[in-house]
């Protein structure tokens, strides 16, 4: 009984701090702290001198197009401040943050240009990447591996979008095509490009490719990544500005 009254009580704020919590139990409260879903658009993004352009963040709902702020205020979320609460929360939620966030990125960043928006170790975070691959008038420029050697082999889930100018509105005027060209010269690149992705992918990573209704596409690529990637779209336009929704919430 001695012993019993000279053990002393903690406070009981003290018992029950988010950080005294058992890991499990502090990752399931995270999840309700942080936004689900989300989709960062960094295909057009473009940093050469300047402050990167804001990205913006949609889910699957029908909405249109809305900007980082206007978002977080209508799903308000605990996100910036939670992340600056202390270095160990930081550590434990970035890895849910970044690895449910579904990534939109164009294929051609380079790091000559310091273009990539994220660290090296923030890309290895990532498990959810749509690439949008887009070509110009006869060819689609290779990826560079060193963007993509530390985001492709952490993912989960891939989905890659084949693009040329055609079927990209534009205000610049753009020579007459000639179809057969184009495919001569986009066979080859689209091949080094995914054997490429087939090289560096893990075996385990879900691959969707959407081929812009290009048929004759999907045997070349089957050729090069033989089994791996289902067929199917991965966008629809909306016709609001903005223009892109991505129909993905069954894979992605």
């Amino acid at each position: 009984m001695a012993t019993e009254s000279m053990t002393p009580t903690p406070p009981l704020g003290a018992r029950y701090t988010l950080l005294a919590m058992p890991p499990e139990i502090r990752l399931h409260s995270y999840q309700f702290c942080i936004p689900q879903n989300l989709y960062a658009d960094y295909s057009d993004f473009v940093s050469i001198r300047g402050p990167p352009p804001r990205p913006l963040y949609y889910d699957a709902w029908s909405e249109p197009y809305a900007g980082a702020d206007e978002r977080l205020r209508l799903n308000p979320s605990a996100l910036p401040g939670l992340l600056l609460l202390c270095r160990q929360i930081t550590n434990e939620v970035k890895p849910m943050l970044y690895g449910r966030t579904t990534f939109i990125f164009n294929h051609t960043f380079t790091p000559g240009h310091h273009s990539f928006p994220f660290s090296p170790e923030t890309k290895e975070l990532m498990h959810k990447v749509i690439i949008r691959v887009q070509g110009n008038y006869t060819d689609f420029s290779p990826m560079d591996p060193g963007v993509w050697d530390d985001i492709l082999p952490n993912l989960r889930q891939l989905g890659v979008s084949t693009e040329d100018l055609k079927t990209i509105s534009s205000p610049l005027r753009r020579p007459p095509f000639d179809e057969r060209l184009r495919i001569s010269k986009w066979t080859p690149c689209l091949a080094t490009i995914f054997q490429y992705l087939g090289r560096v992918l893990s075996n385990e990573t879900q691959v969707i490719v959407d081929t812009n209704n290009k048929e004759h596409f999907i045997e070349r690529i089957e050729n090069q990544m033989p089994g791996r990637c289902v067929f199917q779209t991965l966008r629809c336009n909306k016709g609001h500005s903005g223009g892109w929704t991505w129909g993905t919430d069954t894979l992605l």
